[in-house]
């Protein structure tokens, strides 16, 4: 381990770790670089480790190799701080797959730092990847719904098209006002209307030269 990362606060730089205690012993990475020069001043172990720092004299350009200087200097001003998201797509050795990188300005007595806070993202792009994956079978299961949609309104056109002509057949099998006027010596008056689209009932008023035969069918299933 680098000797010189771990000396005791002799710096007047180091001495804004006061505020932070146990920050050596937090999952997070922590670091403090001169604003001006960008020179790194510390890192705990946890930044050592995922950078593979050994050397403090060194920018932090070459440690976040894809930090913009001028973009990080110009949102500092405006916002006060910036945010760097570091995702790798080729796994390194003790990197995680996703760091989320704030810098900070700190200012300690005459000393104008910039605080660095790494933070481990990687369970949120393995959330990110599932609710993708939930999202793509959710995508499928619309698109299966939509298509035994369409499947199930074509078959109830069918099936509609069929009751409507069963339906028809049956008023026509029954008696009209016309037929049944002409039975005499005899007043009929008869009505039916089916429960559902098409019911289970019949009659008939059938007149021969030997009389008139009038004819009831119930199918059971609704009662009276």
């Amino acid at each position: 381990m680098n000797t010189e990362a771990n000396k005791p606060v002799k710096q007047k730089a180091l001495s804004a770790l006061a505020f932070q205690p146990g920050i050596e012993m937090i999952d997070d990475g922590y670091a403090f670089c001169d604003r001006h020069s960008l020179q790194l001043l510390y890192c705990n172990s946890t930044f050592r480790e995922w950078f593979d720092v050994n050397n403090l004299h060194i920018n932090i350009a070459q440690i976040f190799t894809t930090l913009k200087t001028d973009i990080l200097f110009k949102r500092l001003t405006k916002r006060g701080f910036y945010t760097l998201s570091i995702e790798q797509k080729q796994q390194k050795k003790n990197l995680p797959g996703l760091l989320e990188t704030t810098f900070t300005p700190v200012t300690e007595g005459k000393q104008h730092l910039l605080a660095i806070h790494v933070r481990n993202m990687t369970k949120l792009l393995e959330k990110d990847a599932l609710i993708q994956s939930h999202a793509r079978i959710i995508e499928q299961s619309n698109r299966q719904l939509s298509r035994l949609s369409s499947q199930l309104e074509v078959e109830n056109k069918r099936l509609n098209a069929e009751v409507e002509v069963t339906r028809k057949l049956q008023q026509f099998l029954l008696p009209t006002t016309e037929e049944l006027l002409v039975i005499e010596d005899m007043e009929i008056a008869c009505f039916m209307e089916p429960a559902n689209e098409v019911g289970g009932d019949y009659y008939d008023v059938l007149q021969h030269e030997n009389g008139v035969l009038i004819v009831i069918g119930d199918v059971t299933g609704h009662g009276l």
